[in-house]
């Protein structure tokens, strides 16, 4: 495993990305992480920054990231008091599922 470098995701917070909601392609040096969870109303933070997006399956963007470099993303879900924590490695241009629906 490479070093990884932390993405700041205060980028990530806010509104769901609407070019990955609307299909349209990944922008260039950044990457996709799709987070599985098993209720719609479960909290989804990554690196610390709670996301707005509700459902089962939720998409999110990095920021721009330098190519050939790993990342990481630690990515947290609280669902009726039970709090979970997966880490994710990312780079620019690929995607990453985190599934929280399965047991590690």
């Amino acid at each position: 495993m490479y070093p990884a470098t932390p993405v700041d995701a205060t980028d990530l917070a806010g509104a769901p990305n609407a070019a990955l909601q609307n299909g349209a392609a990944q922008q260039p040096n950044t990457a996709q992480l799709q987070v599985l969870v098993p209720a719609g109303d479960a909290a989804v933070s990554i690196d610390g920054a709670r996301m707005r997006q509700t459902g089962t399956v939720r998409n999110f963007v990095t920021p721009p990231l330098q190519p050939g470099k790993d990342y990481q993303l630690n990515v947290q879900m609280n669902d009726g008091g039970r709090t979970l924590t997966r880490t994710a490695y990312v780079r620019a241009g690929e995607q990453q599922t985190v599934d929280f629906t399965r047991d590690q």
